[in-house]
């Protein structure tokens, strides 16, 4: 099933930094992703637009900004071991 928001901006920098093999170039992508991401959401925001054909979008940014956060999280614990 595809998801209209597979087309955004936002969702190549996100797959780019999930699919980051390369720990030196995984905080880059994170956080070229997490800023396309944040710009979507209060794009998202500041439109007059019904919401409610925007939330499956919301919550897929708000799943993408949780799984970054967790790469972010698991990438500071090899580098501190």
């Amino acid at each position: 099933m595809t998801r209209p928001w597979e087309h955004q901006p936002w969702n190549e920098p996100y797959q780019n930094a999930v699919l980051e093999l390369d720990s030196a170039k995984l905080c880059g992508r994170i956080e070229v992703a997490r800023k396309a991401i944040n710009l979507r959401i209060a794009e998202l925001w500041c439109s007059p637009s019904d919401r409610t054909g925007d939330m499956g979008e919301l919550e897929a940014l708000q799943d993408a900004l949780n799984v970054l956060r967790l790469l972010e999280n698991e990438s500071m614990r090899k580098n501190a071991a």
